[in-house]
C-alpha cells in the first residue's frame, strides 16, 4: 500500500491534523500547522495570522520520522543513537569554527610533513650509497690519481662553495617574498561607524595603529633584506666572472693529465666524479646519524 492510499485509508476526505511546533530559537514562539487532507498545510503563529509563504519543514529542517522498529533498532546502535541526541543538544557554532580552524591547519601540516617526509627519503637513499662511494674513492686515492688530479678536485671543491653561496641567496630571495606585506597601508582593524556600532570604540582605535606599526616594521625589514640580496647578488656574480676562466684554464690542463692516465690504466674522470659525490653527500650526512662516519 502506498503513503497515500495509507493515508486516505486512515483519515478519510474530509479529515484533518493539526501540529503545535515550539522554535526556541533564534526566539521563543509557537506555530500551529493544520492541514486537511488532500490541501497544502498551513502554518499560524501565536497571534492565529496565517504566515504566507512559510513551510512546516522550515520550522522543522531535517525533520525525519521513526516506527517502533526502527527506534528499537536505534537504541542498538550507539553512533546513530548520538547523531540523534546531537540535533536536540544543538552545536557550538564557536567550536564548530575553532575545529575548522584546527582541521586547515592539520591539512596543512599534513601537507608539509608529507613534503619533508619525500625530501628525507631521497635524502636516506643518496646517504645509502656513501659507505661505498668512500671505499672506491679511498682504493683510488691510493694510486697516483690524488696528486695528479690535486687541482681539478680543489677547482670543484670552490665550486660547491660558489654554489653554497648561491643557495644561502636564493634563500634570502625567498624569505623576502614571504615577509613583505601585499600594502603599505595596513587593512582597516574597526568596522566603519556605519556597520557597527561598538561601544567601546574610542578605547579599541589603537589597534589600528598596532596593525600599521606591524606593517611597517616588515616593509623596513624587507627592504632592508632587498637590498643587501641585490648587493650579494652582485658581488657574488663578479666574484663568478672573475673564477670562470681560471676555473677554464684548470680545465685545460687536466685534459693533458687525463690522456696519460688513461695511458697507464686509470679512469680520471671516475675520481673527480666520486671526490665531487663524496663531498657533497658528507655534509648532509649529519640528518642521518645513522650512517657510519667517515674513517
Amino acid at each position: 500500500m502506498t503513503h497515500k492510499a495509507m493515508m486516505k485509508e486512515l483519515m478519510g476526505q474530509r479529515a484533518s491534523v493539526a501540529v503545535l511546533l515550539h522554535s526556541p530559537k533564534p526566539s521563543p514562539g509557537y506555530y500551529l500547522v493544520e492541514r486537511v487532507y488532500g490541501q497544502d498545510p498551513r502554518v499560524k503563529d501565536q497571534n492565529g495570522d496565517i504566515v504566507q509563504g512559510l513551510q512546516p519543514l522550515d520550522l522543522v529542517p531535517g525533520l525525519e520520522v521513526y516506527g517502533q522498529h526502527e527506534i528499537s533498532e536505534l537504541t542498538r546502535d550507539r553512533a546513530k543513537l548520538a547523531g540523534i541526541l546531537k540535533r536536540f543538544v544543538g552545536d557550538d557554532d564557536q567550536e564548530n569554527v575553532e575545529m575548522d580552524g584546527i582541521r586547515a591547519r592539520l591539512r596543512e601540516s599534513r601537507g608539509g610533513i608529507s613534503e619533508k617526509r619525500r625530501k628525507i627519503g631521497e635524502l636516506d637513499e643518496a646517504l645509502a650509497a656513501l659507505p661505498g662511494l668512500r671505499e672506491k674513492l679511498k682504493r683510488l686515492q691510493a694510486t697516483s690519481l690524488i696528486a695528479r688530479a690535486e687541482e681539478k678536485t680543489a677547482v670543484q671543491a670552490e665550486a660547491r662553495l660558489l654554489e653554497k653561496v648561491a643557495g644561502t641567496i636564493s634563500d634570502v630571495d625567498s624569505q623576502i617574498k614571504e615577509l613583505r606585506p601585499p600594502q603599505k597601508v595596513a587593512d582597516p582593524v574597526m568596522p566603519a561607524e556605519t556597520d557597527q556600532k561598538l561601544p567601546n570604540r574610542t578605547t579599541l582605535e589603537p589597534l589600528q595603529k598596532i596593525a600599521q606599526d606591524l606593517n611597517d616594521a616588515l616593509l623596513t625589514a624587507s627592504d632592508t633584506l632587498t637590498r643587501a640580496y641585490e648587493k650579494a647578488a652582485a658581488d657574488l656574480e663578479t666574484i663568478r666572472e672573475n673564477w670562470e676562466p681560471l676555473r677554464d684554464a684548470a680545465s685545460r690542463r687536466f685534459e693533458d693529465v687525463k690522456a696519460e692516465l688513461r695511458e697507464e690504466g686509470y679512469d680520471p674522470e671516475e675520481y673527480v666524479s666520486l671526490d665531487d659525490q663524496v663531498a657533497r653527500l658528507e655534509p648532509k650526512q649529519q640528518a642521518s646519524p645513522d650512517l657510519p662516519a667517515a674513517a
